[in-house]
């Protein structure tokens, strides 16, 4: 959903964005929302990767997790060949 904004823009910040219009093809109002898109939206970029570091590791030292590749095994336990040996030994 979009909504209407009306802004006043100095002559020659206007004259740049007309100017960018034309040769991009796109209008004036997508290339304000690129830009602020760059200027604003980095933040949030920069504050999540800050935060995936921090988080990286962070469980590095608990003691009570099994190994990752045991874990899976444990997941996918079948007891296909249990029953085909029951099936068979009766």
């Amino acid at each position: 959903m979009m909504k209407r904004s009306q802004i006043y823009l100095p002559l020659a910040q206007w004259q740049r964005l007309n100017a960018l219009s034309h040769q991009s093809h796109q209008s004036v109002s997508a290339l304000i929302r690129k830009a602020i898109d760059l200027i604003y939206r980095k933040k949030d970029v920069i504050s999540f990767e800050k935060a995936l570091t921090q988080m990286a590791g962070l469980w590095k030292s608990r003691q009570d997790f099994i190994p990752t590749d045991q874990h899976i095994r444990n997941l996918r336990k079948t007891t296909r060949l249990d029953r085909l040996h029951k099936r068979q030994h009766g």
